[in-house]
């Protein structure tokens, strides 16, 4: 199913893509290379990854407290 997180994911990968010239398959094999630009972008996508798992972890806490009434 089409829906906003996909649509939002999606545009935000472009984006990414778009900006910094890498695809997450090829700037991971291309830390190896000691350059800047891909060592920069991994560490960029991960933070991104943590964020956004951290932001999920507590809404579903939130929704959970608000369903039990707190």
């Amino acid at each position: 199913a089409i829906d906003p997180a996909l649509v939002g994911g999606s545009a935000l990968f472009g984006l990414g893509w778009g900006l910094s010239g890498f695809c997450p398959g090829g700037a991971i094999p291309a830390i190896g290379l000691i350059h800047p630009e891909p060592v920069l972008f991994s560490a960029t996508m991960a933070a991104g990854i943590a964020i956004v798992k951290t932001g999920q972890r507590w809404a579903a806490a939130r929704s959970a407290a608000d369903r039990q009434g707190a």
